[in-house]
């Protein structure tokens, strides 16, 4: 794959290696609803223009930095920035939010530009992943998130391989 910074490349080959090392605030199950994934709870106001996520305590990046409030905001911004964000696929998750608001260190207000009943699926885990914003500068080749695998190395057009994620926040039974 050409990088491995999951906000800047839409190449289908290189999800496969992004998967394994992202989480998002929302993901899937197997039966295709909406469930908890960084973020264990969320509920919007009753116009539906703002939604207020709660982050679960205790979630590690790679690097041992604690995911907070404040990483998920730096993080939404960036993939919002058309210099950085790949293409309309990935921006375009983010394309109603108007403003990220952080209330305390577990809890996010997103605001959306126009009302929208459907903003939890639209920041589920892919497209909308969480890298260590302190890794940011150097994701393209030592890529840092929350997944079940963490990053080992990287050889450009040969191989990426990952190990198991020791403190990964879901455990086997889950």
């Amino acid at each position: 794959v050409s990088g491995l910074d999951a906000h800047r490349h839409n190449q289908n080959h290189q999800i496969h290696a992004t998967a394994a090392l992202y989480d998002g605030l929302t993901d899937i199950d197997q039966r295709g609803n909406l469930v908890p994934s960084l973020a264990d709870s969320w509920e919007p106001n009753k116009e539906l223009s703002a939604w207020t996520f709660r982050l679960r305590k205790g979630v590690l990046f790679h690097n041992g930095r604690e995911l907070d409030a404040e990483a998920v905001k730096l993080n939404l911004l960036r993939i919002q920035d058309p210099t950085i964000g790949a293409h309309d696929f990935i921006r375009g998750g983010l394309e109603n939010v108007d403003s990220v608001e952080v209330l305390d260190k577990y809890t996010v207000r997103i605001k959306a530009r126009v009302p929208d009943a459907a903003l939890p699926i639209s920041i589920m885990r892919y497209p909308i992943v969480l890298m260590a914003p302190d890794a940011f500068d150097t994701s393209a080749e030592r890529p840092i998130g929350t997944g079940p695998f963490k990053f080992v190395a990287w050889t450009r057009n040969s191989d990426t391989r990952l190990v198991r994620f020791e403190n990964y926040w879901e455990t086997d039974a889950e």
